[in-house]
């Protein structure tokens, strides 16, 4: 079984939409047939349905049932479209992942299955317990439902998709940069990576496509048993044609074919944030850049996605960046690629935001807090990037607020931005 095989069952079993309400409905089906097993060896009498009240009231929860899970579906789209539209295109795939809407969705069709299954089992004779438990788990989709239109209701604010989307990074940097920044020890400092331009390219030879994430570990193992060193000539989130170089071999053996080794790598239409923590920076400046347009004029929300992207470099400016190297028990470089410092980190969190931002008081004063609060709690050796962004805020209120007490209150130190 290949990493490519594992890595797609993974994200297929996160992402996916469907596969849950379709194992919904075996389960339906299933708890529809343990019922009957379990009534046919009981008697329950505590309630006595006839069997054309049976038919009427299981009916109507058929129909109710029904009507949830076709209202879910229908809002959770048309609430995708409008977000998309007004956020960002790329929170559709987070949208559609949320566990709150895919549990709802599969109770709701849980339910409607079970509901079938009594109402079909209803003859002469009518199965008590089943009508009973129909009747309470449609009590227990009614209130689900309730609380499904409320959560997606809040969780289509732009604080809430902006929280969402800072979470799910934290998650991936932890995972990405485990260790902690050491100021005494510099990063992208060791032994020296394969020069580009040496060894024996692999060229991509599947689809076009966005490199989303690759088996560092497998790959490693595959160099060292070939008896070289590969190189991974592009980074995460870079888009790949037929024919570009995907590696370099480095070494005096025989080098693995580009077949092989990409079914250690996931290329896909777009980008994810499976090992790409650049992508979440780059949802928050979109979104904060959207809503500084004229179209929107919304600089509020654009303070939320500074809030989170403080967050976030944050997180990054306290780990070691350089992991772009895989060794073999020997300490050997069997694998190299490349990682973003922390410079380009800064400047793509922060970069697009302030120019869209300029004219905003809100947004410079926000910016002033952020990047004061940054130098105040990171290391002294991430200061430098960081009065970079200072000067160009700076520099950009000179501009945009030629009266001196406009420019005095810009440059004002406000994390609510203007509170």
């Amino acid at each position: 079984m290949s990493w490519l095989f594992r890595h797609r069952v993974r994200e297929f079993l996160r992402t996916s939409f469907w596969f849950e309400p379709v194992a919904a409905v075996f389960l339906g089906a299933l708890a529809t047939h343990v019922i009957s097993l379990f009534e046919d060896q009981a008697t329950w009498r505590w309630r006595d349905y006839s069997p054309e009240g049976a038919r009427s009231i299981l009916g109507v929860l058929a129909g109710a049932t029904l009507t949830y899970l076709g209202f879910s579906i229908s809002s959770l789209l048309l609430v995708a479209q409008i977000a998309s539209a007004q956020l960002t295109p790329r929170i559709i795939p987070f949208a559609l992942g949320w566990r709150f809407v895919r549990a709802s969705v599969c109770l709701f069709v849980f339910t409607f299955v079970v509901v079938s299954g009594a109402i079909g089992r209803i003859g002469d004779r009518v199965h008590q317990f089943q009508v009973f438990f129909a009747v309470a788990l449609f009590l227990v989709s009614t209130m689900v439902f309730l609380w499904f239109a409320y959560r997606l209701a809040m969780g289509m604010r732009p604080v809430s998709v902006l929280r969402d989307v800072a979470d799910r990074a934290e998650t991936v940097i932890r995972e990405m940069y485990a260790e902690p920044f050491d100021p005494a020890t510099p990063e992208f400092a060791g032994p020296a990576a394969p020069a580009e331009g040496e060894g024996v390219v692999l060229r991509h030879m599947g689809k076009a496509g966005v490199i989303q994430a690759f088996g560092a570990r497998d790959l490693a193992l595959a160099a060292e048993q070939a008896g070289g060193r590969l190189e991974v000539v592009p980074m995460v989130g870079d888009f790949v044609s037929p024919g570009d170089p995907l590696f370099r071999f480095h070494g005096g053996g025989t080098p693995p074919t580009a077949e092989d080794l990409e079914t250690m790598v996931s290329i896909g239409i777009g980008r994810t944030l499976a090992q790409d923590p650049r992508f979440a920076l780059r949802i928050l400046a979109d979104i904060g850049c959207r809503a500084l347009s004229a179209a929107v004029n919304d600089p509020t929300t654009a303070v939320h996605a500074l809030d989170q992207i403080q967050r976030l470099l944050r997180w990054l400016g306290e780990r070691r960046l350089d992991a772009g190297r895989v060794l073999d028990r020997e300490g050997g470089i069997r694998l190299s690629y490349r990682t973003p410092p922390w410079e380009a980190l800064v400047a793509l969190g922060l970069s697009e935001i302030r120019a869209y931002g300029a004219a905003s008081l809100q947004v410079t004063r926000r910016l002033h807090a952020l990047l004061h609060y940054l130098m105040e709690n990171l290391p002294p050796a991430r200061g430098p990037a960081l009065r970079r962004q200072l000067e160009l805020v700076h520099a950009s209120a000179l501009r945009a607020f030629p009266v001196e007490a406009d420019l005095h209150s810009a440059e004002t130190d406000d994390r609510q931005g203007l509170g």
